[in-house]
C-alpha cells in the first residue's frame, strides 16, 4: 500500500514544483561549473558559489564567498605519476614548514575514498587565528594530467564541504564542455527533492527516479556517457580495495535511442519514451554485495529489498497524466 501512495505522493510533489516537463528546482539541484583554461568541467550542489582562474582552478565556497570552508579543484600541466610519493616527499614537509608546531596533526592515504573511487590524499590539521582547521589535499590521474582536489574547514564542521568534495570528484571530466547544452551527456543531470516519507527524488529532465528513505547514507552514484548508476557503498568500497573488483551494483539507468534493449538486457524494468527514445532501469544479475563481511553483506540484502519500490516509483514524464492544479 505505501508503493501506491508514494507514488501518487510524487506525482503531487512534482506537480507543485513544476517539475512535470522539465527538471525540478527541488531542495537540492546540482550546477554544471567549468574551467576553461585548464579543460575540465565538473558539477556541485547549486546552492554554492564558485569561480574560477587561469592560475588558480575553480574554487566553490560553501558559507561565505572568499572564506574557509572551501573546495579548490585544480588540473596540472604536467602528469604526476606517483601521487603518493608527491605527498610524503613533497606535501607533507611543505606543511611542516609552513605551519611548525601548529601543524597538529598529518596523515597520509594511499587509497583514501571520496566520490566513489579511491585518491591519494593527505589530511592535515593546523591551528590558524584561534581555530583548528581541517585540509584534506587529495590527487587523482585523470585524461593525461594530475587533478588536485583540495576541501578545506573547520575542524568538525566539515560535512558539506567533504559532500561537495565528493560532488566534484565523482563528477570530474576532463573536457571543458562536458556538461554544455545539447551535449547527449547533460540527460544525466538532475535535482533532488525529498518526499514527506523521507524517500528521495531525483528528478532528471525527461524523468523521475525514487530512492527509498532505508537507503539513506548508504548509496553512491556513478555516472558515465551511456549511464548513472546506483552502488551500495559499502561493498562498493571494499570490493575496490581488496580485490580490485567494481561491485556493490544496486541499479542503473539506461538510454537507448530503440527498444532494442528488450532483446537482449535479461533484467529491467521500463521508465519510459524521452524526447530521443527510451529510458529504463538495469539490474546486476549477480549478486554484487561484499559478501565476505557478513555486515556489508546484510545491509546489501536489506537495501537489495527495496529495489522493487524504485521501478514501482520511476516514471517518463511523457507517462504521466495530467494533474488538475493544487
Amino acid at each position: 500500500m505505501r508503493k501506491a501512495v508514494s507514488l501518487l505522493a510524487i506525482l503531487l510533489l512534482l506537480a507543485s514544483l513544476g517539475a512535470l516537463s522539465a527538471a525540478a528546482d527541488g531542495s537540492s539541484a546540482m550546477q554544471i561549473i567549468s574551467c576553461p583554461e585548464q579543460g575540465f568541467s565538473t558539477m556541485c550542489d547549486s546552492g554554492y558559489i564558485w569561480n574560477y582562474t587561469e592560475k588558480d582552478g575553480i574554487t566553490i565556497y560553501t558559507e561565505k564567498e572568499n572564506s574557509i570552508p572551501y573546495v579548490i579543484v585544480y588540473c596540472m600541466e604536467d602528469l604526476i605519476v606517483d601521487s603518493e610519493n608527491l605527498i610524503r616527499e613533497q606535501y607533507t614537509p611543505h606543511m611542516q614548514k609552513q605551519y611548525g608546531s601548529d601543524l597538529v596533526a598529518a596523515q597520509e592515504f594511499d587509497a583514501f575514498p571520496i566520490g566513489g573511487r579511491e585518491l591519494s590524499v593527505g589530511l592535515y590539521t593546523y591551528k590558524l587565528q584561534g581555530y583548528l582547521i581541517d585540509m584534506l589535499r587529495a590527487y587523482e590521474n585523470i585524461g593525461g594530467h594530475t587533478v588536485i582536489f583540495t576541501a578545506k574547514y573547520i575542524d568538525g564542521k566539515g560535512e558539506a564541504t567533504r559532500k561537495v568534495l565528493d560532488d566534484v570528484v565523482q563528477n570530474y571530466r576532463p573536457e571543458a564542455d562536458y556538461y554544455a547544452a545539447g551535449n547527449p551527456n547533460s540527460r544525466w543531470l538532475y535535482s533532488i527533492t525529498k518526499t514527506d516519507a523521507g524517500d528521495t527524488i531525483y528528478v532528471f529532465d525527461e524523468f523521475f527516479v525514487t530512492v527509498p528513505a532505508a537507503w539513506e547514507g548508504k548509496y553512491e552514484i556513478q555516472m558515465n556517457e551511456r549511464s548513472i548508476s546506483f552502488y551500495q557503498t559499502l561493498s562498493r568500497r571494499l570490493w575496490n580495495s581488496r580485490k580490485g573488483f567494481e561491485g556493490g551494483l544496486l541499479f542503473s539507468i539506461g538510454f537507448s535511442e530503440t527498444t532494442d534493449y528488450r532483446d537482449y538486457l535479461p533484467s529491467y524494468d521500463e521508465i519510459g519514451p524521452g524526447s530521443d527514445g527510451y529510458y529504463y532501469l538495469i539490474y546486476p544479475t549477480d549478486y554484487q554485495a561484499y559478501a565476505d563481511l557478513e555486515t556489508a553483506k546484510e545491509e546489501y540484502n536489506a537495501m537489495w529489498a527495496e529495489i522493487r519500490f524504485i521501478a514501482k516509483n520511476s516514471m517518463s514524464f511523457q507517462l504521466i497524466p495530467k494533474i488538475p492544479s493544487l
